[in-house]
């Protein structure tokens, strides 16, 4: 464990050190404020894990981040530096249980020791998720039984995390949500003794929803054979119908059973028989094909099939062998041990907490056999009988005893082999074992959330948390009032709302955190002072971030952090953030008010353990190296373990394209001044210039590029155009400095928020007039006005130039074999620079390739013009057979 007096000295040397290099400049670090801010987060507690309730044990990379990121300021402003800050870093490790744990899957039950990378499994809420990650099988760990109100149990080992109300943890009358591993509860003590003497479990656990399998084809209705189940013959095919004879038979007829029923000796006693009894395909020979002769019990994929299914079948069993009591307690009875274990697991599958009783059946008081109850309590709202009078007996609402099951023992048992699988729900939740149980596999978010709500010196700070799912969401507002409830202080001057999932500090003014999900619908209106975004690679679109963003316009000294790993989703909003992080980094976009801090592996050399070290700075704490060295070797030979072990532990984007050409590549080439050329205005006229115009949509960049041979080179020339409306537009929202590239003459902005085709068409005459242009080429899209215009004005050298894999190929070989031989030079157009570094390649199976516009991470209009000018070159006859070089001048 970390001291804090180690983390304070490691925040003051740190801080004194950057203030070193921030002399002479704009930018100096606050040293109260950076203190004050990691003094409080260090007193804090964790709030799960095996570090729950002890002191906030901030790691160097933590310490940095929150010095950066809230104590950076700007000298002119007074106000801090950064307004958007991404710490981009990988998972931590996750926990294991017995291999033969059974796992409830979309297909049905799997043990444990058979599931790997790509399954689906159920998440807390019972929808289907992908398992990420699989470990290697663990021996020797210690291993515990734990056991249930309900009567299940579980094999964990001692590290295993756990998501449980804790009766050790209050906010008031209310009982924390919190998560502890095996041992931590071990050594609480599953038993509370509460003041009053009495005992109660300390721990409780949540009922899961109903898990989502998949629809099964099913030979009998589900409805006619819980019927049978419950009240059948074992022998044939014969339903005795005791009562609510008319509910039973309208609901068969409503789902297209017809009944014959024939009356017994007892005048309230019926045999039901289908209408196909004797048919070779009909109800009794498909009873006989399924094996329930004889042994009745409930085939795997009536278990199985999805959740309308197997209500229907839960109905047809209550219908049968059913009751409800007055106080609106279920219970379907049963001598046949097998059966009453089926429909156990049934209800259990149903979302429901469900218990087995096990007692003597007797008749008149003489033991006949031992009979089997399975009791739970459903709502009003879920029918689970079509007998009026049974539905009608539920409690609108469930009482909290029936929403979670308590762990009632945790005992040690003999070590057996475990296994640990990670998941790609927000919640990192998975279903476990055939009671359906929930288990887990972010704090310094929280601890953040909870700086700014309680230290922060601004007036009125509305403080969000983003999330992209409900769950993620409680798992975030849990952890932050956690951390509340374990410090008085800050107990006393708030208040927690879990209906709306936000606290709200008690102070003169509106100061509050409020976790939201990714209904981005409903956020408009908000002005975030400070928002922090969880895992926004697994966001479905940006609609959220850019709700969020657009409301921080209105404060002055606003900050908006994303915390998040990598992932699949090269299109998301994630991507576009982390792409534009790189190229602040790398100077392409000068941003000082954009801050990153990036751990990741070399994609190129991600089998290299020094790799793995760059990218998991908390190696040793939450994650350790011989589990990384696991999961590495079971990535040999399976390509979804690979991706798995790249994204999630060396934050390596998988099916990504890297930039076309490398930056550092496309910078190496001389400078003009390095090769003497100190005046070049004259070779505008003395050289054949060759000419591209890529054509912009309505309010979109329009580009067109020249290139001139010159000793050996290729000198270009870019011309950009916006329209000023759009350029402000896009300038605040995706934080491309648009408005100093026209300030610097390198884009000509056009009056609205439409481009100016008659503009546009003055400025290319004046070009042509300029240069000595040969010929240029035009996308044929959205030039049908423009060019014809051209041409009347004696500009006739304009060829339509093809977009696919035939006409831009070649041309755009030619480029990247020429950056390829770092004899590309530019002065320094950043507008071209920085479209080079956005262009993704798109290659059919001839090994053709084109520029992916639609793909791109941002615009690449100047690069197309590029291509499509060498293109025009190329056809015009003076193919080149040398090795030319291209400059790019700024004029």
């Amino acid at each position: 464990m970390r001291e804090q007096a180690t983390i304070l000295a490691e925040a003051k040397a740190y801080v004194r050190a950057k203030n070193l290099e921030f002399a002479g400049s704009d930018y100096y670090i606050d040293e109260q404020i950076a203190l004050k801010a990691i003094t409080f987060i260090s007193l804090l507690r964790h709030t799960g894990g095996k570090l729950a309730g002890s002191p906030f044990a901030l790691l160097p990379f933590q310490i940095k981040f929150i010095a950066d990121i809230i104590g950076t300021y700007d000298r002119r402003t007074a106000n801090r530096r950064y307004k958007t800050a991404l710490l981009f870093i990988p998972r931590k490790n996750g926990k294991a249980l017995a291999l033969d744990t059974p796992i409830p899957t979309p297909q049905g039950f799997v043990n444990m020791a058979d599931l790997k990378v790509g399954d689906e499994v159920f998440s807390a809420d019972g929808t289907p998720t992908k398992i990420t990650f699989v470990s290697e099988i663990f021996t020797n760990h210690d291993c515990y039984k734990i056991s249930f109100s309900d009567g299940s149990h579980i094999i964990a080992d001692a590290g295993h995390i756990w998501r449980v109300n804790s009766a050790y943890h209050y906010i008031g009358k209310k009982r924390k949500t919190l998560e502890l591993t095996t041992e931590q509860m071990l050594n609480l003590g599953v038993n509370y003794p509460r003041k009053d003497g009495k005992v109660e479990s300390a721990f409780k656990v949540e009922i899961a929803g109903a898990a989502q399998f998949n629809k099964k084809e099913l030979k009998i209705k589900p409805y006619l054979l819980g019927l049978w189940l419950g009240n059948g013959s074992s022998y044939d095919a014969r339903i005795t119908i005791d009562s609510h004879k008319d509910d039973i038979v309208a609901k068969l007829a409503q789902i297209g059973v017809k009944l014959e029923l024939v009356p017994s000796d007892n005048k309230n006693v019926y045999y039901a028989y289908t209408a196909q009894k004797f048919d070779r395909n009909g109800f009794g020979s498909t009873l006989r094909k399924l094996g329930l002769y004889k042994n009745k019990h409930i085939p795997i994929d009536y278990l199985t099939s999805d959740i309308s299914d197997r209500l229907e079948l839960l109905q047809g069993l209550m219908d049968s062998d059913g009751y409800v009591s007055k106080a609106g307690e279920c219970e379907f009875c049963s001598i046949n041990e097998i059966l009453a274990q089926n429909v156990l697991l049934l209800i259990r599958s149903l979302g429901l907490k469900a218990t087995l009783k096990i007692g003597d059946a007797k008749i008149k008081g003489n033991f006949c056999s031992k009979k089997y109850r399975v009791m739970f309590f459903a709502p009003k709202s879920l029918k689970i009988s079509c007998v009026n009078f049974k539905q009608n007996r539920l409690k609108n609402t469930l009482a909290p005893r029936s929403k979670s099951k308590a762990i009632i023992a945790i005992e040690k048992v003999s070590s057996v082999p475990t296994k640990c699988i990670q998941v790609e729900h927000p919640s990192h939740l998975y279903l476990a074992s055939d009671a359906f149980t929930p288990t887990h596999n972010t704090e310094l978010i929280a601890a953040l959330l909870n700086y700014f709500l309680f230290v922060d010196s601004e007036k009125g700070k509305e403080i969000y948390c983003a999330a992209n799912e409900t769950d993620q969401a409680r798992i975030i507002f849990n952890a932050a009032t956690t951390m509340i409830a374990q410090n008085s202080t800050l107990s006393k001057n708030c208040e927690i709302y879990k209906s709306t999932r936000s606290v709200v500090a008690k102070s003169e003014f509106q100061n509050f955190i409020k976790v939201l999900t990714a209904n981005a619908q409903t956020k408009d209106g908000l002005k975030p002072y400070v928002f922090v975004y969880d895992e926004l690679h697994a966001a479905k679109d940006g609609e959220l971030w850019r709700v969020l963003d657009e409301g921080t316009i209105n404060r002055a000294n606003p900050l908006s952090i994303i915390i998040s790993t990598a992932g699949y989703n090269q299109a998301g909003e994630m991507k576009r953030k982390y792409d534009y992080a790189k190229q602040v980094e790398q100077g392409i976009i000068k941003d000082d008010s954009f801050y990153s801090m990036i751990f990741e592996a070399d994609s190129t050399k991600w089998q290299d353990e020094r790799e793995w070290l760059k990218a998991n700075p908390a190696l040793g704490y939450g994650v350790q190296l011989e589990n990384l060295r696991t999961k590495y070797a079971q990535t040999i030979g399976n390509a979804e373990n690979e991706m798995s072990f790249k994204t999630k532990h060396l934050n390596i984007w998988c099916n990504s394209s890297k930039a076309w050409i490398n930056d550092e590549i496309w910078c190496a080439a001389p400078s003009l001044k390095e090769l003497g050329i100190l005046d070049f205005a004259g070779l505008q006229k003395d050289l054949e210039w060759y000419g591209g115009l890529d054509l912009s949509s309505t309010g979109d960049i329009t580009a067109y590029t020249l290139i001139a041979k010159f000793e050996g080179l290729f000198i270009v020339k870019p011309f950009f155009w916006l329209p000023s409306d759009n350029a402000s537009r896009r300038a605040r929202n995706d934080r491309v400095p648009y408005i100093d590239w026209i300030n610097k003459g390198l884009i000509t902005a056009t009056d609205g928020n439409v481009v100016d085709y008659a503009y546009l068409k003055s400025d290319i005459e004046d070009i042509n007039s300029e240069f000595n242009i040969k010929g240029t080429a035009y996308d044929r899209w959205n030039s049908a006005s423009i060019i014809p215009e051209l041409a009347k004005e004696g500009l006739e050298n304009f060829t339509p130039f093809g977009q696919g894999f035939g006409s831009m190929s070649q041309p755009a070989k030619e480029i990247y074999a020429l950056a390829m031989k770092k004899q590309l030079v530019h002065d320094g157009n950043p507008v071209l620079r920085w479209m080079i570094s956005n262009v993704e390649i798109l290659t059919d199976p001839a090994g053709n390739i084109k520029l992916a516009k639609n793909k791109s991470r941002e615009k690449i209009d100047g690069v197309v013009a590029l291509v499509m000018a060498y293109g025009v070159y190329s056809m015009m006859g003076v193919r080149e057979t040398s090795s030319p070089s291209v400059r790019i001048l700024e004029f």
